[in-house]
């Protein structure tokens, strides 16, 4: 019996060392989580470059790299991991563009200034946000102060144009950012809206938020709607879908009307 068991567990192993699960990209799933795409190419000249967590952009031009967020410190290196994997390579990043200044956005922000010699762009409020963001994680160093963005303002590099919208709400210092994304030439115009999410309590903030989408739906040819950190199943999912697309297929981002129809359910949710 003994030696027949013995056997059977000896079986069992072999077998095991052959089953495989199925997986996505590199990016192994954390607890709680499913299994979610490495780095990948999104557009012809946009790249995710992130983690489970935190949502990192690549928007590649004629002059450089523009990197949007930075995710937590503790995951820089994955990051910068990341960008090499897609061919890329973080000397050639210019502009680093933060949404807001928590430290799940900003934390890699000091090694890329020290490292690469990226210029770090954030709103007022999030420069004076991400200075206080030191204990809130291990490793965390504010970036040095470098440039301002503002409201309606942009910043060019090469033939490609970044423009700033200030959306405060989720904090005071949230930006969004537009941009062109190509489809096998096709040109879409992008957004990303930087801070989704508020505390309803909070009635200052909440009518924040409420006007910054307001000011977001008024915005008018936008067709593809990228994440920034929230609510990454969904885009994770999608993701799967466009990985699987055949060449001249649909692609799964670009969803005209779906911008407006997206906000107007942020607004139902705090409205409720």
């Amino acid at each position: 019996m003994f030696i027949r068991n013995a056997l059977l567990m000896v079986l069992l192993v072999v077998l095991s060392s052959f089953v495989m699960p199925f997986s996505f990209g590199q990016d192994k799933s954390i607890a709680g989580h499913a299994e979610r795409p490495g780095p990948f190419q999104l557009f012809d000249n946009l790249f995710f470059v992130g983690t489970n967590t935190a949502a990192v952009w690549v928007l590649q031009t004629d002059q450089g790299l523009i990197v949007i967020d930075s995710g937590p410190s503790s995951e820089t290196e994955t990051l910068v991991e990341n960008i090499r994997k897609l061919g890329l390579d973080p000397i050639d990043i210019r502009y680093l563009i933060v949404t807001h200044g928590d430290y799940n956005q900003v934390g890699g922000a000091k090694r890329m200034q020290g490292e690469f010699g990226a210029v770090v762009l954030m709103t007022e409020e999030a420069w004076a946000a991400s200075a206080t963001q030191v204990g809130q994680e291990k490793g965390y160093i504010p970036p040095v102060r470098h440039l301002t963005a503002t409201e309606s303002g942009s910043v060019t590099l090469g033939r490609d144009r970044i423009s700033f919208f200030k959306t405060p709400g989720h904090t005071p210092g949230v930006l969004s950012v537009g941009f062109t994304v190509y489809d096998n030439g096709y040109p879409h115009e992008a957004i990303i809206f930087g801070g989704v999410g508020v505390d309803t309590s909070d009635k200052m903030a909440l009518g924040m938020y409420v006007k910054s989408i307001e000011k977001l739906k008024s915005l008018e040819g936008i067709d593809v709607n990228i994440p920034n950190g929230e609510r990454l199943d969904d885009f994770f999912e999608k993701a799967r879908i466009f990985k699987a697309r055949l060449d001249g297929g649909i692609h799964p981002f670009v969803e005209p009307g779906e911008w407006a129809r997206w906000l107007d359910g942020l607004l139902e949710e705090v409205r409720r």
